[in-house]
């Protein structure tokens, strides 16, 4: 039987395998490229920013422009999350720190972020990237009052930092 041969007014397509009968899947846009009519996805999208959905909507998986996942902590547990990429107050008055997530994309081994009470403040902690690509999730087993402001105080060669705080 030939692809797409008609046998008694019946098309027939057989499916793809390779050399050991493993089944073949392939779809319509590859990894890097722009997205061609609606093939069935296993991983997720990049786009600049987000799209507008209704309640009750199918949604794509969004991902970072590195291939990660696009996660927003957003309330956890009650709390306020905010993220900052660049020098900046994650919280402008005195707070409590609960989590720090920092993703990093294109940075420099040995590039720093610092996490300080306040813009003039002491430093709290200190996360050194030891890579180009890093993931960071610190939460301290107890939080951390601040009694200023919670701070992030960037210093890298290239590349960018996403600082998020999730505190009270």
């Amino acid at each position: 039987m030939a692809y797409g041969s008609s046998d008694g007014g019946s098309t027939f397509y057989p499916l793809a395998v390779d050399t050991n009968g493993n089944l073949q899947v392939q779809g319509a846009a590859a990894h890097d490229a722009a997205q061609a009519g609606s093939p069935v996805k296993i991983g997720g999208v990049y786009r600049s920013s987000d799209p507008a959905v209704a309640n009750g909507d199918a949604v794509d998986l969004l991902m970072r422009p590195s291939g990660r996942p696009d996660v927003h902590i957003g309330e956890m547990a009650g709390h306020t999350a905010t993220q900052v990429t660049a020098d900046g107050n994650i919280k402008a008055s005195a707070g409590i720190l609960y989590a720090l997530i920092i993703s990093a994309s294109g940075v420099t081994a040995g590039d720093t972020i610092e996490i300080k009470d306040g813009s003039g403040g002491s430093t709290i902690i200190t996360v050194v990237f030891s890579g180009t690509e890093e993931t960071i999730v610190f939460c301290p087993p107890v939080p951390i009052s601040f009694s200023t402001a919670i701070y992030s105080d960037e210093t890298l060669t290239g590349g960018t930092a996403y600082v998020t705080g999730v505190y009270d």
